[in-house]
């Protein structure tokens, strides 16, 4: 486009310019306006975590409060079916402008051709909800249970203290992620060797201890292999339809509680595992870094 294609910049889960989950989000005419390719080269320009591309999208008349919205993720390497706080960017700059969404608008519905549904709202507090499907946590088979003990210890060491291991069954990419309860005095003290993953029998790899504050019920990081390429996703939303309805069974915690990501640059969430609706709400802040345009 010779006029350019506007974009921003943000952070889910931090009011801070250096901290939560960054994300780049591209405002396109449609999802189809540019073919997967280029898409994908986009968000290797970009170089973020994530980046979201997204599409209005007609919205009922009698729904006034909302607005509708196509929505698809890609990280440098590949599309995903689904990314928690990359939505929450994408929110945060849409309710940022008032030529994406009115001031009376409060809810955005996105809907993803991969079938993920995702509901965002804008709170009185500030903050921005995300709802996600919540995830089924199983048993690990006793062979992917072994080969991730193996990725584990060459990751984080062999000295690896494991509580616990569960794998999400939910929409097919939920199916790539494992939770890994661990004994550690310090999760975000440790310097994992990515690498170690390669091989694993999982793509995202959830690691959770007990907090050391009182103001959160548990900590987390999460590290992703998508075959070669292995990184750190410094806040992920989606973690937590795993995280939230794990550690409310494990400890009895009340429906809403707050969650620490202890990355570099950490992330604040609000949780509230709806059990009557099949649900996990994400709360958090949303920090705008920056706006402007691509030329591709």
């Amino acid at each position: 486009m010779s006029t350019g294609v506007p974009f921003s910049l943000g952070n889910a889960f931090t009011k801070d310019f250096g901290g939560g989950g960054p994300a780049a989000v591209v405002f396109l005419p449609t999802l189809t306006t540019y073919p997967d390719a280029t898409m994908l080269a986009i968000a290797k320009s970009f170089n973020q975590p994530m980046t979201a591309f997204v599409a209005k999208a007609p919205t009922p008349a009698s729904e006034a409060d909302t607005a509708s919205f196509g929505i698809r993720w890609f990280t440098v390497a590949r599309e995903l079916p689904l990314c928690g706080h990359a939505t929450l960017v994408s929110a945060g700059a849409i309710f940022a402008d008032p030529t994406r969404a009115a001031p009376f608008v409060t809810k955005l519905r996105f809907d993803a051709p991969s079938g993920s549904k995702l509901v965002a709202q804008r709170m009185p507090d500030g903050r921005i909800e995300v709802a996600l499907a919540a995830t089924r946590l199983t048993d690990l088979r006793e062979e992917d249970a072994a080969r991730l003990r193996v990725a584990l210890a060459k990751t984080i060491g062999e000295d690896l203290k494991v509580v616990d291991m569960k794998w999400g069954q939910g929409t097919e990419g939920l199916k790539q992620y494992v939770l890994v309860e661990i004994d550690t005095p310090d999760l975000g003290a440790i310097k994992p060797t990515l690498t170690g993953l390669i091989g694993s029998p999982f793509v995202v790899h959830i690691i959770t201890s007990a907090s050391r504050s009182p103001e959160f019920a548990f900590e987390s990081r999460m590290f992703a292999a998508l075959g070669d390429c292995v990184f750190e996703d410094p806040v992920c939303g989606s973690a937590h339809t795993l995280l939230g309805p794990y550690w409310k069974a494990k400890n009895n915690l009340p429906n809403t509680f707050r969650a620490n990501q202890v990355s570099a640059r950490g992330g604040d969430l609000k949780v509230t595992v709806d059990e009557t609706s099949g649900q996990v709400q994400l709360a958090g802040h949303f920090k705008l870094v920056g706006t402007g345009k691509i030329f591709p």
